[in-house]
């Protein structure tokens, strides 16, 4: 018989940098936008770089947001729910022209490149979140995803196995 998946192999494995994983799955510079820019430019950016998510700076340059599928699709709930988790879309998000500050997740959670993946899963699991944007001192270098954490754990030599995306 011939095993598929080695759990120890498995733990080996999370052990490694996300630096590792970055450079492994040839992992994109995540693309930004404006937090004044629209919905419209949003969805446009989406589909153009073939992410599911993009990461928002204020006019100084500084990452103050995330939009993943989960916050775009805020914009079609009538009546949001209300929790700790949750973050909601504030009132007036009617249309495209929307600013995406209106539905971004504020101050998304940030990691080291030198850290390893199993801090990535620690983090995702206690936060209930898909999205971690690596940074290399003070520059974004990448955001990997739950996607990517299984990919490693499971030990697929590509991504592609399971999605076409290579991260947001």
């Amino acid at each position: 018989m011939v095993l598929l998946f080695d759990m120890k192999e498995a733990v080996k494995r999370s052990q490694n940098s996300i630096r590792e994983i970055i450079n492994k799955y040839g992992i994109p510079e995540p693309v930004f936008l404006n937090e004044d820019d629209t919905i419209e430019k949003l969805i446009n950016a989406l589909v153009r770089y073939r992410r599911d998510c993009v990461l928002v700076k204020d006019p100084e340059g500084k990452l103050v947001g995330i939009i993943t599928l989960m916050d775009l699709l805020k914009i079609f709930r009538h009546e949001p729910k209300r929790s700790l988790l949750l973050r909601v879309p504030k009132e007036g998000v009617e249309s495209g022209e929307s600013p995406v500050r209106s539905i971004m997740s504020k101050n998304p959670l940030k990691l080291g490149s030198e850290e390893s993946i199993m801090k990535v899963l620690e983090l995702m699991l206690k936060y209930r979140i898909s999205h971690v944007v690596i940074t290399e001192g003070d520059a974004v270098k990448a955001v990997i995803t739950k996607k990517i954490i299984l990919a490693e754990l499971l030990g697929l030599d590509t991504l592609k196995a399971i999605t076409p995306d290579l991260g947001c």
